[in-house]
């Protein structure tokens, strides 16, 4: 059993812990999921969202977003590019440049990736793992063809349990 009742205590009491380290974190990767996908049937995606932001916005340091399944669920990847899930604005800045409650946008809107460097000898690459995928994607845009191409076109069983063609499970 999943418990998300308890999901954003728990997010409030990491930031709280994190920003009364005497050596706080230099920033947090958050890795996805950032809501339920269940927001969406209730309209309560919009919601959800900023009360999380709400909190991360008390951290006294810069969060990454990686997006999601959760995140296509309940919003399309127009939507992701312009909200403060967006992170790429963050791409190779020195930590002391960051205002962690500042945003910013990509120019580009095909995809979501960037990089930065916390430490000379570490480096973060951010990568959107739904760059081909129909999750997300309007069903007129380029994108969402190019992925129910690549699907119809692969023997590989996208299901598990369904040996057939991935659209006839």
């Amino acid at each position: 059993m999943r418990y998300y009742s308890q999901s954003c205590l728990h997010l409030q009491e990491a930031i709280t812990k994190w920003n009364a380290e005497d050596i706080r974190p230099t920033f947090v990767l958050q890795l996805g999921d950032i809501i339920d996908g269940c927001n969406k049937r209730g309209e309560k995606s919009e919601a959800s969202l900023e009360m999380v932001l709400t909190m991360i916005n008390t951290a006294k340091m810069p969060f990454h977003h990686i997006w999601g399944n959760h995140e296509f669920y309940n919003f399309t990847r127009d939507y992701l590019m312009d909200s403060k899930l967006n992170t790429t604005w963050l791409e190779d800045r020195r930590q002391d440049e960051l205002d962690p409650r500042s945003e910013g946008s990509s120019d580009n809107k095909d995809y979501y990736a960037y990089h930065f460097s916390p430490h000379s000898k570490f480096r973060i690459i951010v990568i959107d793992t739904y760059d081909l995928s129909v999750l997300g994607r309007k069903e007129t845009s380029d994108g969402h063809r190019k992925s129910l191409a690549f699907l119809d076109s692969s023997q590989y069983d996208f299901n598990g349990a369904c040996s057939k063609r991935w659209r006839d499970c």
